[in-house]
C-alpha cells in the first residue's frame, strides 16, 4: 500500500516491471493492435486488514487530508477521522491503493500509451472491508475517490458475480458515470447471466466478459458453453461496429425479461415500443412471460421513423406516444438482414402475416430487422 512516504525501492521494483512489459508489448504488438486493453493490477486493495498500520501510515493518517483530495470530493478540510468518520480507514486505503496504482499506469502509458483499467472485487457497506472483500478497491462507495486520484485510469471495470437482478442492475448504475465507461471485465458464465447481457448494452457498455469460457470447470462443468451467452455474442457480432456507434450516440435501449414482467415499454420520442415476452408468432393475448423467463430486446433508433429491432422470444409493436392523435402507425417496410463494411444488406422483406402482430422473435434464432414506421 502506498503513501506519499512509500519507500522507493517497492514502487520503483513495479514500475520497473510494468515498464518491462509495456515495452514489450509494444516491441511484439505496437503496429497490429491486438492487444486493445491492459489490466493493472487485480481486484487491488487489502484482505486481513482495512488499511496500512505501519509506523509511516500512522503519521499519515493523523495528519490532514490532501488537498486535492478534500475538494474533489466536496469536503471540509481536517483529519482522515475528522473528515471520514467511520469511512476514515477504508478511504485511506483507497486513496493509498489508487495513488500507487496510477503511478504504476503513468510509467507504462510513457512507454506504450495502450488504454488501461482497473477491475474490482464487489463489496457493500454492509460488509466489512479487509474482511468481505479488499479494503482500498475502486468499490462504488470508494469510487469517487478512486476518480479523484487516479486520473490516468481510463476505465474501472465491476467484477459482477450476482445473480439478483436488481443488484446487478445497481452496480451497472455505479459505474455508468459520465467520467467511467461501462465495462464489466468479469461477470458469471452461467446460464442465468446470459440476459444482463442486454441489460449492460443498455448502460452503454463497451465489454462484457463472462468468466471461465476455456471449460475449465471453473464455471460450468458441461461440453458446451451457456446458450444465452452464445445466442448474444452470434447476434451481436455480425452488428457490433453500429452498435457501438448507436450506443455512443445514445440511439439504443433494451427489454430484458423479469419473471412476473412480462411487458416491457420503451420511450423513443415521437414513438413508443411495447417489448412482450413469451407470446407466439401468431395471434393476440395476454402473456405470463416465457418458459425460462430469458427473453430479451434490442432497439436502435436509427432516424425519427426507422429502427433496427432484434432479440429472443420476444414481440415489438410501435405506438404512437401521442394517445389522443387520430392518426394509426403502421409499418411501411420491414427488412431482415445485417450489416456488412459498413453497410445494410437485406436478405428478404417481411411480409403482412409476419408484421399484422408486431415483430416476433424466436428463442432460438436471432434475426435483426430495420423497420420504417409511418402513419395513416
Amino acid at each position: 500500500m502506498c503513501s506519499r512516504q512509500t519507500p522507493l525501492p517497492i514502487l520503483k521494483a513495479d514500475k520497473h516491471a510494468f515498464v518491462a512489459l509495456m515495452r514489450h508489448l509494444r516491441e511484439i504488438d505496437g503496429d497490429q493492435y491486438t492487444i486493445l486493453l491492459v489490466q493493472v493490477e487485480n481486484e487491488s486493495g487489502s484482505l486481513g486488514t482495512v488499511r496500512d498500520f505501519s509506523a509511516t501510515a500512522e503519521k499519515q493518517f493523523s495528519g490532514a487530508v490532501p488537498a486535492d483530495l478534500v475538494k474533489a470530493l466536496h469536503k471540509h478540510p481536517g483529519t482522515w477521522k475528522e473528515v471520514f468518520g467511520p469511512d476514515a480507514d477504508e478511504t485511506f486505503a483507497a486513496w493509498s491503493v489508487s495513488r500507487y496504482i496510477d503511478q504504476l499506469v503513468q510509467a507504462g502509458k510513457a512507454e506504450f500509451p495502450l488504454p488501461m483499467y482497473c477491475n474490482v472485487w464487489l463489496g457493500s457497506r454492509t460488509q466489512l472491508p479487509g474482511v468481505n472483500y479488499p479494503s482500498g478497491g475502486a468499490v462504488p462507495h470508494m469510487l469517487d475517490v478512486w476518480k479523484a486520484t487516479a486520473h490516468s485510469i481510463d476505465m474501472i471495470g465491476p467484477d459482477i458475480y450476482l445473480d439478483d437482478s436488481e443488484r446487478y442492475r445497481q452496480i451497472l448504475d455505479a459505474y455508468h458515470r459520465p467520467d467511467n465507461a461501462m465495462w464489466i471485465p468479469e461477470t458469471g458464465g452461467s446460464e442465468e447471466y446470459g440476459r444482463y447481457f442486454f441489460y449492460a448494452l443498455a448502460h452503454g457498455a463497451i465489454g462484457f466478459s463472462p468468466f471461465g469460457m476455456d471449460q475449465t470447470g471453473w464455471t460450468f462443468d458441461t461440453d458446451e458453453y451457456p446458450k444465452l451467452h452464445s445466442q448474444n455474442y452470434a447476434l451481436i457480432e455480425p452488428i457490433n461496429r453500429e452498435i457501438a456507434q448507436w450506443n455512443y450516440e445514445g440511439k439504443l435501449k433494451t427489454a430484458v425479461e423479469e419473471p412476473g414482467q412480462p411487458r416491457t415499454i420503451l420511450d423513443f420520442g415521437k414513438w413508443k415500443a411495447t417489448v412482450t415476452f413469451g407470446l407466439p408468432q401468431y395471434g393476440e393475448g395476454r402473456s405470463t412471460g416465457s418458459k425460462e423467463h430469458d427473453g430479451r430486446a434490442l432497439i436502435v433508433q436509427i432516424s425519427e421513423n426507422e429502427f433496427l429491432v432484434t432479440g429472443f422470444d420476444a414481440r415489438v409493436q410501435f405506438q404512437l406516444s401521442n394517445q389522443e392523435t387520430t392518426q394509426r402507425p403502421e409499418f411501411l417496410r420491414v427488412e431482415e438482414g445485417t450489416y456488412q463494411n459498413d453497410l445494410w444488406k437485406m436478405s428478404r422483406l417481411w411480409n403482412g402475416d409476419q408484421t399484422d402482430f408486431g415483430l416476433n422473435f424466436n428463442r432460438q434464432q436471432g434475426k435483426v430487422v430495420r423497420a420504417l414506421l409511418g402513419t395513416y
